[in-house]
């Protein structure tokens, strides 16, 4: 693994942790997180997503894409999650995700959504299938 790959794990691992205690008080509807910056928490039946503020419409169709795969996932993989998966939906440098199967947890790093040469497939049900997949598979019996 190159050097340039372990300082982008690092910075990763480092922003979930400073991320993660977003959650800690998640019947709140205004938090704030180890940078100050303002979340919000949206839930649907299997789903807690919390976000920063501007990406409330991202959000929902990232809830929207999560519950769709729920169901086809669970029978595919004949497992049942123990909690609500945990999303976290933020504006990054890059566009990105990461998912921490142990913690039930998805980070979705979102950034120009509509970049040209990423084609015209659609980003975001991507990288909702793709994380959600290593959330299942790994929690699978």
């Amino acid at each position: 693994m190159s050097k340039s790959h372990i300082l982008f794990l690092l910075k990763t691992f480092l922003c979930a942790s400073l991320i993660l205690p977003v959650f800690v008080s998640a019947d709140q509807g205004l938090k704030y997180n180890a940078y100050g910056l303002k979340t919000y928490t949206i839930e649907t039946t299997h789903f807690r997503l919390s976000y920063t503020e501007g990406l409330e419409d991202v959000a929902k169709e990232a809830g929207d894409q999560f519950e769709k795969l729920y169901s086809i996932y669970r029978e595919c993989y004949g497992v049942t999650l123990p909690t609500k998966t945990e999303i976290l939906v933020v504006d990054g440098e890059l566009t990105n995700g990461l998912a921490q199967w142990n913690l039930n947890f998805i980070v979705i790093w979102c950034h120009d959504l509509d970049f040209t040469l990423r084609g015209s497939h659609d980003w975001l049900r991507g990288v909702c299938s793709h994380e959600f997949g290593h959330i299942v598979s790994l929690w699978s019996p």
